[in-house]
């Protein structure tokens, strides 16, 4: 049986990798490239960090699925770090990733990303299809720093992290076309 809750949000994360590609299809490499500070990352970075933390997530998902007689029910804990986490991916508040998403390639080659994200969404949604209702809250992700959420509050991370990183691009964005078209 189908988690309707499960597929109503990953069709909300796939319209927001939708949107952010049909915004950035036509825009110059150039601008993809641009950096407002040498410390920061480029639009194309920021999409490879996504992406690595989406995928590192799918992965995480299947591992544990694969050894469901060792998942543990999540609880009230989780569910508080879970808020406590989404509210701090809303605020203008910086983070340090964790080292295993932190470090893009020097380059990032935007339709390899385009192909990864399209495939790792896929894979998503064919877990999302089988995912059986008495899975729901068993702890299936554990977060580097809000620890374990079960498929509701991970894939609730997911899109509050792009939300988080949306911001940081459409701003790269208006100053590349600034500074790149002055």
């Amino acid at each position: 049986m189908e988690n309707l809750t499960t597929l109503k949000l990953l069709d909300e994360l796939e319209k927001l990798r939708s949107d952010i590609f049909a915004k950035l299809n036509n825009t110059p490499l150039e601008h993809l490239n641009f950096k407002d500070d040498p410390a920061v990352w480029s639009i194309l970075e920021i999409l490879y960090h996504i992406v690595s933390t989406e995928k590192l997530t799918l992965i995480s998902i299947k591992k544990r699925l694969n050894n469901l007689e060792h998942a543990k029910k999540t609880g009230r804990g989780s569910s508080i770090r879970t808020l406590i986490l989404k509210l701090a991916l809303k605020s203008n508040l910086k983070f340090k990733a964790p080292n295993i998403v932190s470090n893009p390639p020097a380059e990032c080659d935007f339709e390899n990303i385009k192909k990864d994200w399209i495939l790792i969404r896929n894979n998503f949604r064919e877990i999302l299809k089988t995912f059986k209702l008495e899975w729901t809250n068993l702890s299936l992700f554990k977060h580097p720093y809000a620890g374990n959420m079960n498929i509701i509050q991970t894939l609730v991370f997911l899109k509050e992290h792009f939300l988080h990183h949306q911001k940081k691009i459409e701003k790269l964005l208006l100053l590349s076309e600034n500074h790149i078209n002055n």
